[in-house]
């Protein structure tokens, strides 16, 4: 592998230096008030109008009540001063409120997770999923330690821990002079939603970014060879891609993208600088770690990153780095077992559990499942079995198909018992020959249902029966060809990724001025194996991400497609043609960043096309 002297580094002219961080500087400031404004801003903006219709109304009805019953008493009646009395109380009740500055159900299960910790001291939401405004879809349903029922978030729980601390302060601060004995309600993010939850956006999100931009200027110093190609890139770093479309959100693609960043700028000052400080390797080894934390297929940047700096430089990487990722990862199970009680991660937990018996099936048999009763069959079956069915069972076809062949499937709820069974149809061992029923332990957390606290409304888990674009795509080319170059295509919606194959070939290339083959391997192999793994999801889990501005998943990418496309711009510097369609890829990649203006769980510009033109449905 090439450790070739970079054509470019700080030790370069001062003055082209100068000018280039000149230039990064106004770009990430120009970042930093774009995230810092949207932020300041965060409002579910489609709730504004709603809200004040509600309030209105209530308003209306509660003053004429008022005004016909002192009349009635023949009291005199100022009626703009009781509207106001009248207006005051209904603001303050929380029942009428619809606005927040949690966007989506996504954002809001980390957000409850947060509060959960620090105001109650448990990862369980029950309390504060009660609230309004405060639900959610992304939750699970388990029980806890002790036994009983719980909902729980349903995203890995190290990234919300690790939130809390600052909540934690926060909250303690806050609540040092709130006398509870005088009946003062704790501040919270509940009570105060905008004033606290804006403040640690900008701590989770914007304050993470300016490191990221600034470790990416000095890899775009390190690596590139003109002076337009660098600030092109920066100034798609800064306002082209849709990371800053997401601090508006507590969300794990930003920080995953933050931690891939240090992580290939640590390694590189490793393999390139031949820099031996402990330090690089500890901060290689924890972020290479943490970006697995936040996104799962990060642990091909933590493989090949690890496995290049032990060839390269065994002693360090083990006596340094491989500690430093092991308490990363140590925390990041860890977490998740004090949550919920085991090391597979909640999504992990969305199919049949262990087999406990194959029972004879026939045509009775599914009549009587399909009517909602246990076949007497089969309660003998589960009585041999010392799981003995109470009398009072009901049975439920099992709507959320966990594959989209999958029709004969059913759910067992033995109320009595507090026990819940999946049941199937296969082909029935040893002879595979004739259908069974294979009765298995309960094991799928999503599907669940609540009695909700505020109001004693029984909820059915959304994942029961997911709604449009949710219900997944089942034809696999279709989908490829839209998370590519479709309605939410990684190229349509950011077209400045089409620079990255061939900034990966002058990469390669010591003839283009740059002959850094290790990092092209690197960035190259990374890709292809993300992008397939997203692609070749379940048909379940072909949805692009849920409802949101982009395909999301691959977010976490951009820093490294960001010095794969410096090459590439660095070519086109020196042509005026290519300068110009570098503006012209740039224009539309900011378009789509903007375009989610108030929220960026909504759908891409040109899905929202696609269903104008009424080109597809979801």
């Amino acid at each position: 592998m090439s450790t070739s002297t970079p054509t470019v580094s700080l030790q370069d002219p001062p003055g082209r230096v100068l000018l280039l961080r000149a230039v990064y500087g106004i770009l990430i400031a120009l970042a930093v008030g774009n995230m810092v404004g949207r932020i300041f801003a965060v409002n579910a903006v489609d709730m504004a109008r709603l809200e004040r219709y509600l309030i209105d109304r209530e308003v209306r009805s509660r003053l004429d009540k008022r005004v016909a019953a002192l009349k009635a008493e023949g009291a005199t009646v100022d009626r703009t001063a009781l509207e106001k009395e009248i207006r005051d109380d209904v603001q303050s009740d929380s029942s009428f409120r619809k606005q927040r500055p949690f966007l989506s159900a996504n954002d809001r299960s980390r957000w409850n997770t947060i509060r959960a910790l620090v105001e109650h001291g448990t990862y369980a939401i029950d309390d504060v999923i009660a609230e309004p405004n405060w639900d959610t879809i992304d939750m699970v349903k388990h029980r806890d330690a002790e036994g009983e029922w719980h909902l729980y978030s349903s995203k890995p729980p190290l990234l919300a821990t690790l939130y809390t601390v600052p909540y934690w302060v926060v909250y303690r601060a806050a609540n040092a002079f709130q006398d509870e004995a005088e009946g003062e309600p704790p501040i919270t993010l509940g009570t105060h939603p905008y004033e606290i939850g804006r403040g640690l956006l900008i701590l989770y999100n914007v304050v993470p970014m300016v490191i990221y931009l600034v470790l990416l200027g000095r890899l775009l110093n390190r690596f590139g060879t003109s002076e337009w190609g660098p600030i092109f890139i920066m100034a798609a770093a800064a306002l082209g891609t849709f990371l800053t479309t997401f601090a508006v959100t507590l969300n794990n693609h930003l920080p995953a993208a933050v931690s891939a960043l240090i992580t290939v700028w640590a390694a590189a000052r490793i393999w390139y600088d031949g820099e031996q400080c402990p330090c690089y390797y500890i901060v290689a080894g924890i972020f290479a770690a943490f970006t697995v934390a936040c996104e799962l297929p990060g642990a091909t940047l933590f493989g090949l990153v690890g496995a290049a700096l032990l060839w390269k430089h065994p002693k360090p990487t083990l006596l340094y780095g491989l500690p430093a990722a092991a308490l990363v990862l140590v925390a990041y199970f860890g977490t998740n077992y004090i949550a919920h009680g085991s090391l597979r991660l909640p999504y992990m937990h969305r199919d049949d559990g262990d087999l406990l018996f194959v029972h004879e099936f026939g045509d009775e048999e599914e009549r009587q499942l399909n009517a909602g009763e246990p076949p007497a069959s089969l309660r003998s079956e589960f009585a041999s079995q010392d799981l003995e069915l109470s009398e009072n069972v009901v049975v439920r076809k099992k709507s959320e198909q966990l594959d989209h062949q999958d029709q004969d499937r059913w759910v067992i709820e033995d109320r009595g018992n507090d026990a819940l069974y999946s049941v199937r149809v296969d082909l029935a061992p040893p002879a595979y020959s004739i259908p069974g029923l294979f009765v298995h332990a309960w094991d799928d957390w999503y599907d669940y249902e609540y009695t909700r606290a505020s109001d004693g409304r029984v909820i059915q888990s959304y994942w029961r029966t997911p709604a449009g674009i949710d219900k997944g795509e089942p034809d696999l080319g279709k989908y490829t060809f839209h998370a590519l170059i479709g309605h939410h295509g990684i190229f349509s919606l950011t077209p400045v990724w089409l620079l990255i194959v061939p900034g990966v070939v002058l990469l390669a290339r010591q003839r283009s001025g740059y002959g850094y083959p290790a990092l092209a391997t690197l960035i190259a192999i990374i890709t292809i194996i993300c992008v397939t793994f997203y692609i070749l999801r379940p048909p379940l889990d072909r949805n692009y991400g849920g409802m949101t501005s982009g395909f999301r998943w691959v977010f976490w990418l951009a820093p490294l497609w960001l010095l794969a496309a410096l090459p590439a711009a660095d070519w086109l510097s020196a042509r005026r043609w290519g300068r110009g369609l570098a503006y012209g890829l740039l224009a539309v990649s900011v378009i789509s960043v903007v375009y989610p203006t108030w929220n960026p769980w909504t759908f891409p510009w040109l899905t929202d096309f696609w269903l104008y033109m009424d080109w597809e449905e979801f």
